[in-house]
């Protein structure tokens, strides 16, 4: 039997991010992929600020945008009744917006999954403690006190083979084997309609130049239809459908509608001409690379954990395309899971940290499914790239962070408003470091514990604890190169003022803050806290 620390089922994104963090660990992982190799249609394309920042910390932001739209080309949306109409609308920007770069140090991308997941699989591979095997699938699987022992199956030779695991991690996308296998249901809206996806290659570069988008909306000339997310109501996409950008010059994807839940996508020729009703050129040259039906989903399972086994991403959580939550959602739930099980198997962590997975990603997974569903439906506007609160203003409520009876900030809107602050539970917040901005505290943490401080006396309190916990620590005294371009800004997001500190954990989030006048001597109680030690 072979023997692995983790077993991950599914190779996707998130099962993709999920080996990333766990190597980044120091935790050998399998993770095995029922396809022959990567996506070969685009499927989720939005990549938002908050997971552009998991890559940047992760040191592979740049290689992600430079297989992604450029960034002049996907801050756009389009209305207009075929491609190819002298009349047309063109808004948006969002992607670009100066509260991005307010707000954080990198910005939204669109970016197929298809291009996406090689940049991530390179990245897996490039750590070599993750053995990655595609054409596998996992058949079943029991667990004890001890482990989880797997069954996997070779798909191309029908070869079985039993993998004993100390714990599993199910990324296997909505019609999850892992979910069904645990007996976790899900709780929510769907199927809401049906849909299918036609990928096709055409040259348009020149067609678009004057109108590069990353959605291109096709009303078919109806003066009532507005767009209102994706697709534009409660039903099907506008006459003419949604035109998605792969590259913005030979590879698109467009969205029609179905009829029903029985009926087929589109056979090529068919597809070929709703793809000429969309353009708006009766012979234009199509080549009809694949079709695939789809239908959304808004439903959360029930619970993201059954003893060593955890869900992830489209496992945990089924969202529809408005917001472009379901993907970023599901790479930030691995983001959390994997240093929670890479400490907790190197036994730096107690294993009560895990239950914190649970009670920090199952609400955030809730919150993003509700608010898409709403942008889905009508109920709320659309908000292209403008959807703060949801991607930068999730908070945790969990044993795993240290609260500090301060009050979170009021927002009118938790959707779409954000307040950046170091509370413990928040995301801590992006300030511009140095001169030229090219440095942000973003940057600084890692995948250990990191101690923020402008007092540079913190980093001898971290250098004064226990053996067991100094090497899982470090410590950030924002003074010379590093201090605050904004110092004002910085202490009304932080409130350590002169003589505190906050300790942030590897995934970014405020786990305790000290405010100026609390005693170093409170370091370890909540480092031990969290780490359930």
């Amino acid at each position: 039997m072979t023997e692995t620390p983790v077993l991950i089922v599914g190779g996707g994104p998130v099962g993709l991010a999920a080996a990333i963090g766990l190597s980044r660990q120091n935790v050998p992982s399998i993770l095995v992929e029922r396809h022959p190799g990567t996506a070969l249609h685009p499927k989720a394309r939005g990549v938002d600020v908050r997971t552009m920042e998991v890559f940047r910390g992760w040191g592979i932001e740049a290689a992600v945008r430079a297989a992604g739209l450029p960034a002049e080309e996907h801050g756009f949306f389009f209305r207009g009744p075929t491609l190819a109409s002298p009349e047309f609308e063109r808004f948006g920007g969002g992607g670009r917006s100066g509260d991005a770069r307010r707000l954080s140090p990198t910005t939204w991308l669109v970016i197929g999954q298809d291009a996406l997941e090689p940049v991530l699989l390179d990245a897996a591979r490039s750590l070599g403690r993750c053995d990655i095997r595609f054409g596998a699938e996992l058949a079943g699987f029991e667990q004890d006190g001890d482990g989880i022992s797997a069954t996997v199956v070779d798909r191309a030779s029908a070869r079985t083979e039993r993998i004993r695991a100390g714990n599993l991690v199910g990324a296997d996308g909505s019609g999850s084997r892992t979910r069904e296998l645990l007996g976790i249901d899900l709780d929510g809206r769907g199927p809401l309609v049906w849909n299918a996806s036609i990928l096709f290659r055409a040259d348009l570069a020149d067609l678009i130049a004057d109108r590069r988008s990353a959605v291109y909306y096709l009303t078919g000339g109806d003066p009532d239809a507005r767009p209102r997310g994706y697709p534009v109501s409660v039903g099907n996409p506008p006459a003419n459908g949604v035109l998605l950008t792969i590259d913005n010059r030979d590879r698109w994807l467009l969205v029609v509608g179905l009829a029903s839940e029985a009926s087929p996508p589109p056979e090529p020729e068919r597809a070929a001409d709703l793809v000429r009703a969309a353009v708006g050129i009766a012979h234009l040259d199509v080549e009809i690379l694949g079709t695939m039906p789809w239908t959304p989903a808004a439903r959360v399972a029930t619970r993201y954990r059954s003893g060593r086994a955890f869900l992830c991403g489209d496992a945990a959580h089924e969202m529809t395309p408005s917001g472009a939550f379901g993907l970023n959602v599901g790479i930030q739930d691995a983001h959390n899971l994997a240093w929670k099980l890479g400490l907790v198997g190197q036994e730096v962590a107690g294993p009560g940290l895990l239950e914190s997975y649970d009670q920090e990603r199952r609400p955030i997974g809730r919150f993003a499914t509700e608010q898409s569903y709403l942008q889905f439906s009508g109920t709320h506007a659309p908000r292209p790239f403008g959807n703060w609160g949801v991607i930068l203003g999730t908070t945790y409520e969990s044993q795993a962070v240290v609260p500090d009876d301060t009050p979170p900030p009021a927002v009118e809107d938790p959707a779409t408003d954000y307040v950046a602050v170091a509370r413990p539970g928040h995301r801590a917040p992006h300030a511009w470091l140095g001169a030229g901005e090219t440095r942000s505290t973003i940057d600084l943490f890692d995948d250990g514990l990191t101690v923020l401080s402008v007092d540079p006396s913190w980093a001898a309190a971290v250098g004064r604890l226990p053996g067991e916990l100094v090497d899982r620590v470090s410590s950030r005294t924002l003074a010379g190169d590093l201090a605050p371009t904004d110092p004002v800004s910085f202490d009304e997001a932080y409130g350590i003022g002169d003589g505190g500190a906050v300790l942030v954990r590897p995934d970014g989030y405020i786990g305790w803050r000290a405010a100026p006048g609390t005693g170093q001597a409170e370091l370890e109680p909540a480092i031990r806290r969290i780490l359930d030690r």
